[in-house]
């Protein structure tokens, strides 16, 4: 399994680390192939496969737990309360245009996203 980061974000894959916080090489969270994958099963939205990989993340991180041995301490917990307070603003992003607004408020998305029925828009 291979990862890779490149900041000027050419591909997908890249903004997708970006968003969750994965670009350091030293301290690596997902791999490519699981990024693509949550890309795949997203159709490609990156705001989606961002919640999906935020979600895998978290799974991981819960196998952990804050240590102490003496005065030292270790709160690996705060890690996941991170990635959740994520996943909830990135959920809070996906909007869905409802009939009682006559414009629908301003969506998240990404630069490669179209305003569509998905993220806020019309069709």
């Amino acid at each position: 399994m291979a990862w890779s980061y490149d900041p000027s974000l050419p591909t997908k894959k890249d903004e997708v680390r970006l968003i969750i916080g994965d670009t350091d090489s030293n301290d690596q969270l997902l791999q490519d192939e699981e990024i693509n994958y949550f890309l795949e099963q997203s159709q490609n939205s990156v705001t989606l496969a961002s919640i999906r990989a935020v979600t895998a993340i978290i799974a991981k991180l819960t196998r952990r737990v804050d240590k102490a041995v003496g005065e030292a301490k270790i709160s690996l917990s705060q890690q996941i309360k991170h990635y959740q307070s994520l996943l909830s603003q990135l959920r809070s992003n996906i909007t869905v245009a409802s009939p009682d607004f006559e414009e629908p408020p301003e969506p998240f998305f990404t630069r490669d996203e179209p305003f569509n029925q998905y993220n806020g828009g019309g069709q």
